[in-house]
């Protein structure tokens, strides 16, 4: 998926595999995805590969997107995980028709020397297309029981 973001940037999210695509032992192990992230500016691009989420991160940011586009609140306006490499935030209300989000991007995720924030807005129907390609790449990669 792609946010497209405030001063002409995107954000680019994708998942790339599982980290370790044989390894079945390990509740953990075995559920790792590695995230392609790429970010481009119009002075910068810059991407990387890196196991940034879990199988059961990606079901979050879904049902979290999922309780905003159905104008519900979410428990937090805040979606982090075990680490803390790409995070979101909601910036305004829950039940406006367009929506505000930051996404940061940390640690290894973090473009380094650059700008690691990033603003975007969103409509309903935006939204809905968002949950949907993240709904479908995560069902190439089920968690793992």
């Amino acid at each position: 998926m792609i946010f497209k973001c405030e001063n002409n940037t995107s954000v680019e999210l994708k998942i790339h595999n599982y980290e370790f695509p044989d390894k079945l032992d390990g509740e953990y192990d075995r559920n790792w995805l590695d995230i392609f992230i790429k970010v481009k500016t119009n002075d910068w691009e810059w991407e990387t590969i890196d196991p940034s989420l879990l199988t059961w991160d990606v079901k979050a940011l879904i049902e979290w997107f999922r309780t905003i586009a159905n104008n519900e609140k979410p428990e937090k306006n805040e979606i982090s995980n075990l680490e803390p490499n790409i995070s979101l935030f909601l910036l305004n209300k829950y039940s406006e028709n367009e929506n505000k989000f930051k996404i940061k991007l940390d640690a290894e995720s973090r473009p380094p020397g650059k700008e690691s924030s990033f603003i975007f807005n969103v409509n309903k129907a935006e939204l809905n297309l968002l949950i949907n390609e993240l709904a479908d790449e995560l069902k190439k990669f089920p968690e793992r029981a």
